[in-house]
């Protein structure tokens, strides 16, 4: 299934084994290197925000996200990866979008992911208020870096690899 990152946020999480709801989703933890899930940030009522490995995760839907169990919610600092990324402050959504060649192609509004895989698919870019909203495959994607996702300069030439939408 294929889902938008901004439909995840700020949606329950809820725990199979406890059949309840232990949180929120904050952000989506995502590996630079490779563009993968790695996990969920997840507010919790009267503790420190906790993370939920991507393994953990049974289902990710419109309505929630579906783990194992409460017991799955750990301290970010156990999995140092996310702890990494988590201290860099690599975040995606809000992103300055960009060209190798440094050409500015807007801010990542949005992106989507294939929720099997954990694989991210698309990202949505928009450069002003009354422009088309420019979608770009994840495959065109060299470098996430903190506030900043860089394309290969092919990107807006090959007709594969862009489509414009009037939003």
């Amino acid at each position: 299934m294929f889902i938008q990152a901004t439909q995840i946020l700020n949606k329950p999480v809820f725990a199979e084994e406890e059949k309840e709801e232990v949180g929120q989703v904050l952000e989506i933890i995502i590996d630079p290197e490779n563009g993968q899930i790695l996990g969920f940030l997840v507010s919790q009522p009267f503790a420190k925000p906790s993370v939920v490995s991507n393994m953990d995760v049974l289902d990710i839907s419109n309505d929630a996200i579906v783990i194992n169990s409460a017991n799955s919610l750990i301290s970010p600092s156990e999995i140092i990866k996310i702890q990494e990324i988590l201290n860099q402050k690599i975040k995606i959504l809000g992103a300055r979008a960009e060209t190798e060649s440094k050409k500015p192609l807007g801010r990542i509004e949005d992106f989507i992911i294939e929720t099997e895989t954990g694989s991210l698919m698309k990202f949505y870019i928009k450069s002003g208020f009354f422009s088309p909203l420019l979608i770009l495959p994840a495959t065109s994607v060299l470098k996430i870096e903190k506030n900043k996702v860089i394309f290969s300069d092919d990107v807006l030439t090959s007709p594969k690899a862009t489509e414009a939408v009037p939003t």
